[in-house]
C-alpha cells in the first residue's frame, strides 16, 4: 500500500492539487518526475523534460502519481509562476538540455533564463 502522502490520480485526481505538486511515475528507464501546476484557468499541468531538448507542458496521464509539498499558499504560487514562464520562453524550440554532461547550467535571477556555461568560461550564451 503507498504512503498517505502519495496519491494516485484514480483516488485523488492531479487537479486536487493545490498550486504546485511534484508528479513521479515509473518508465522503463526508471523513475521519472515534473512539476505540476496550476493554470490560470484551474486546471493542472505537468511541466517535465521528457528527454533531451524536449521540454513539455500537458496535462498529467494517469501513470503520473503526485505529492503535495507542504507550502503555505503564496510561496507555492510563487513557485507555479516561474514553470509557466519557462514553458512560455523556451517551450516552442526546446533548448534546455537534459543532461549537462561536463557543462553546468545556471539560472538567472531576473526573469528565467537558462545559460550554458564551460566551469572556466566567464561569457554565457544565452541557450
Amino acid at each position: 500500500m503507498p504512503p498517505d502522502w502519495l496519491h494516485a490520480p484514480a483516488a485523488q485526481p492531479h487537479d486536487a492539487v493545490q498550486f504546485v505538486g511534484v508528479a513521479i511515475c515509473k518508465t522503463a528507464h526508471g523513475c521519472h518526475t515534473g512539476v505540476l501546476h496550476k493554470r490560470e484557468d484551474e486546471a493542472t499541468d505537468l511541466l517535465h523534460l521528457a528527454f533531451h531538448h524536449r521540454l513539455r507542458n500537458e496535462r498529467p496521464g494517469t501513470e503520473h502519481s503526485w505529492v503535495q509539498p507542504q507550502i503555505p499558499s503564496p510561496p507555492a504560487r510563487a513557485v507555479a509562476t516561474p514553470g509557466r514562464l519557462i514553458w512560455r520562453r523556451y517551450g516552442q524550440d526546446n533548448r534546455i538540455p537534459y543532461s549537462t554532461s561536463m557543462r553546468q547550467i545556471s539560472c538567472s535571477r531576473g526573469a528565467p533564463r537558462f545559460a550554458e556555461t564551460s566551469p572556466d568560461d566567464t561569457n554565457s550564451l544565452d541557450a
